[in-house]
């Protein structure tokens, strides 16, 4: 529909046009530069398709072509068309700045780490900016620090906002599950509690000791064979072993929280540099 509104529009701008082919490369590269410049991504890249194998030889085009995939959120095909252009280290600058973006946003730290190390097309203000954020991306802090302190001239945006979470990060402390199990087995709860989950550690404790109470009192009154003793000693038992295992998984729960927290941080600072 859209390709035939644009059509259309042609038609009716140039009446000498009839004589012409409409489906010819101009035309095409036309069309495609409109949705493209319309955010109409999907279909700029089908429209870059058609015309790059017309033309296969026109690098230009083909970044192009890469780069509405990209944009469409492709981000395979995205990386197979950018790397059927040209091997990775031997891209042209454009492409290769393009190319560590979309490996970027796959996630594919590792490889856009070493990908980014090795090429040599890049100008160093990009490469670094691109260094530094796959380093943030995969919170290595101190990776990311070095960078960083390696062009203190840098300043305004990202790099402020880039400086800040760095020392952010390099401040988080983890929370240790072996310390807040070590501690709920002293008090019951206070490893949650030592994990931020206060909440959390004032129930366990309050569950466990009424329950430890409970039993103990049915003992006291009624001596060791008394059932109703059992069976909050049973419960005080349970408790207290939830307590510990609990302990745990509130130190590597708010470890992660701790990290998805700073990491949507770092992805609120990058949509300008994608």
């Amino acid at each position: 529909m859209m390709r035939l509104i644009w059509l259309m529009l042609i038609l009716f701008s140039w009446p000498a046009l009839p004589a012409q082919d409409l489906y010819d490369v101009d035309h095409s590269l036309a069309f495609a530069q409109y949705l493209y410049k319309s955010g109409e991504y999907r279909l700029a890249a089908e429209e870059y398709e058609r015309v790059a194998f017309l033309k296969p030889g026109d690098l230009g085009l083909r970044l192009q072509l890469v780069a509405a995939y990209q944009r469409a959120g492709a981000f395979a095909q995205a990386q197979a068309r950018a790397e059927a252009t040209a091997p990775p280290l031997t891209m042209s600058p454009g492409l290769a700045a393009l190319y560590g973006r979309i490996l970027i946003q796959q996630d594919a730290l590792g490889e856009a780490r070493r990908f980014l190390r090795q090429t040599d097309s890049l100008p160093q203000a990009e490469r670094l900016l691109l260094l530094t954020t796959t380093e943030l991306l995969d919170q290595r802090w101190p990776q990311a620090d070095s960078l960083l302190r390696s062009q203190p001239t840098h300043s305004g945006a990202p790099w402020d906002s880039f400086r800040t979470l760095t020392d952010e990060g390099l401040a988080l402390k983890r929370k240790s599950p072996v310390l807040a199990i070590g501690l709920s087995t002293v008090v019951p709860g206070l490893g949650k509690a030592y994990a931020g989950y206060w909440k959390d550690g004032l129930f366990s404790l309050l569950f466990t000791g009424i329950s430890a109470w409970q039993a103990y009192r049915g003992f006291s009154r009624n001596g060791p064979r008394n059932a109703y003793a059992w069976v909050y000693t049973g419960l005080a038992a349970g408790f207290y072993l939830g307590n510990l295992y609990g302990s745990g998984k509130a130190a590597s729960r708010r470890n992660r929280q701790n990290q998805h927290d700073l990491r949507h941080r770092v992805e609120r600072s990058l949509p300008s540099l994608f």
